[in-house]
């Protein structure tokens, strides 16, 4: 018996120092515990959902690779920050949308805007938020932060993938009157967390406190997985003329237009377009295409070809029936994709650092001609 009891015991033993390295092992190569952008975001703020707050670092596992985001102090009295480089006055424009203005996946300096103001030499801020946003959210931007800068532009992002479906999204939320971030709430809601289970709490524990907790169980799964699922997949992967990308066909909405979502999108829409013209400001809205719209014609089904994504076409008729100007992306990048630029991330949604400069040299055109 006391054999069997120095046996578990020294099993026991090992376990935990096998356990104890493992965590020392992690956190010296720089993986530490709980969600890098969580702790960015998971910050409430009851007008835009979240907010960053000035003077975070962090080092985040992109689609790329690590990259680095700081947040900074853009002058606001309410205690918000940003991820900018900072005002140096006068600011010619602000940069207000999603995660691919926010630059998510890449470095600050590759990101649209600095690589907007790189090329024009004149200042550039950046506005824009990750996780979860909508036009909602981009009009309340505007208002609070972006009109104080007195900018000449404001170049607003209208992303196809989310920004529909995140409206009424926002709307449940604010309804919902939780104590918790927008995106924290919506994560809870996607992933089909159950907060008050036992199970949660003890990973979420585990998740927060332990380097191995987070690499067992990353509760927060960003880009795109191929699914793993029996019959035939809906992600075809491209590998043609030094591509690398997976598309996926359910990009493409099964079901027509939302009027709920189409009367939000106006809404916030002209809200923008009222703020910008009473302060004196030219809004431009920046149309960003699914990477399946912009790669189509790599899809082997002619009929996924053939596809027409009913959330662009309407982007473009509130845009032509409202009167505001608006740049259209899919265009420039469907030429680059031709020529076969790896525009987005193999397995993620979002511009690589070729797709942000093609998107700013396309502005820095736009705002050039005569």
């Amino acid at each position: 018996m006391k054999t069997v009891l120095a046996n578990v015991a020294l099993l026991v033993a090992s376990l935990v120092l096998a356990l104890l390295v493992g965590e020392a092992g992690l956190r010296l190569t720089g993986y530490q515990p709980g969600n890098p952008l969580e702790r960015l975001i998971n910050h409430r703020d009851d007008f835009l959902g979240y907010r960053m707050i000035p003077g975070m670092h962090e080092t985040i596992p992109g689609p790329g690779g690590i990259y680095t985001v700081d947040t900074v102090d853009l002058g606001f009295d309410d205690g918000i920050g940003f991820r900018d480089d900072g005002i140096a006055r006068p600011v010619d424009s602000v940069f207000i949308g999603d995660s691919f203005v926010w630059g998510y996946g890449v470095e600050l300096a590759d990101s649209l805007s600095e690589r907007f103001e790189a090329l024009t030499g004149r200042d550039a801020v950046n506005l824009g938020m990750t996780s979860w946003t909508s036009p909602t959210q981009y009009a309340r931007v505007l208002g609070k932060y972006g009109v104080p800068l007195k900018p000449r532009y404001v170049f607003m992002e209208a992303l196809i993938d989310n920004d529909f479906g995140d409206l009424p999204n926002f709307a449940a939320w604010e309804l919902a009157r939780t104590g918790k971030s927008y995106p924290e709430w919506m994560t809870d809601r996607v992933m089909h967390y159950e907060p008050d289970a036992w199970s949660y709490r003890i990973r979420r524990f585990l998740y927060d406190h332990s380097a191995l907790g987070r690499l067992v169980s990353d509760r927060v799964q960003f880009g795109l997985r191929e699914p793993d699922l029996p019959g035939e997949s809906s992600v075809v992967h491209v590998t043609a003329d030094g591509l690398d990308l997976y598309l996926d066909k359910r990009q493409f909405p099964a079901s027509g237009p939302d009027p709920e979502q189409i009367s939000l999108f106006r809404r916030a829409l002209l809200a923008s377009q009222e703020t910008a013209a009473r302060n004196g400001i030219e809004l431009v809205v920046l149309i960003v295409p699914t990477k399946e719209m912009v790669y189509q014609d790599r899809f082997p089904d002619p009929a996924e070809r053939a596809k027409v994504d009913w959330r662009y076409t309407v982007i473009r008729q509130l845009l032509d029936e409202t009167g505001i100007a608006y740049v259209d992306l899919l265009p420039p990048l469907r030429a680059a994709a031709a020529e076969g630029q790896q525009l987005y991330f193999a397995r993620d949604t979002h511009w690589t650092a070729r797709g942000h400069d093609l998107a700013a040299r396309e502005l820095q055109a736009f705002v050039a001609a005569p």
